[in-house]
């Protein structure tokens, strides 16, 4: 399993997690950084949600911390949601053994993704957006005719598209790509051309 464009993410086993997405680093990347988020608003939501709505967002957790391969959170939020099924309370000394380990995976995240953004930037600068627009155009008509191919050359040009500022509609097509939803790649092509063509 290639992992060398991955650094060390302190709580998570990144070549299991990639495995279950099989080792693709884009997916990666994008669930990696849905998870940081959620570990931010972690300390708020521990302190203020109680019962059913702690349930839920501990049930969340502990989904997210498996599809991560984040094992000590994974316990322990699966640990804390079990006592609430069985009505029983969690304790002050649970939630900050919690939050202890969140914040141990949140920096980590955090420094990797970082890591990452300045990563693609780099990669991605000083491409010319007629360069980009001109492979958007060659990927267009493939979408009904060759979708792997498609698909494959997608993949080369996003992280050129996200470096140039085009991060959010290059993973949204991305989205739709993992969707096989070819209405909404070809839809979702032509507004982006059409966006880069005005800038």
């Amino acid at each position: 399993m290639e992992t060398s464009s991955i650094p060390s993410i302190a709580g998570i086993d990144a070549e299991q997690a990639l495995s279950r997405m099989d080792g693709r680093t884009d997916m990666f990347w994008r669930l990696l950084s849905g998870f940081n988020r959620m570990l931010e608003s972690a300390p708020q939501q521990l302190q203020q949600l109680q019962g059913d709505e702690l349930q839920g967002w501990l049930h969340q957790l502990k989904g997210n911390s498996g599809n991560m391969s984040a094992a000590q959170l994974h316990q322990l939020s699966s640990a804390m949601e079990a006592r609430l099924k069985h009505g029983q309370v969690v304790t002050d000394e649970q939630r900050a053994e919690l939050l202890a380990a969140i914040q141990l995976v949140l920096n980590s995240t955090t420094d990797a993704l970082t890591q990452q953004n300045a990563a693609e930037t780099t990669t991605g600068s000083g491409v010319p957006v007629s360069d980009l627009i001109q492979k958007l155009n060659t990927i267009q008509p493939l979408v009904e005719s060759d979708y792997g191919t498609a698909m494959r050359l997608f993949e080369e040009v996003q992280p050129q598209l996200a470096a140039a500022g085009w991060q959010i509609m290059a993973d949204t097509l991305m989205d739709s790509f993992y969707e096989f939803d070819s209405d909404a790649i070809s839809s979702a092509l032509r507004q982006l051309i059409d966006e880069m063509e005005k800038s």
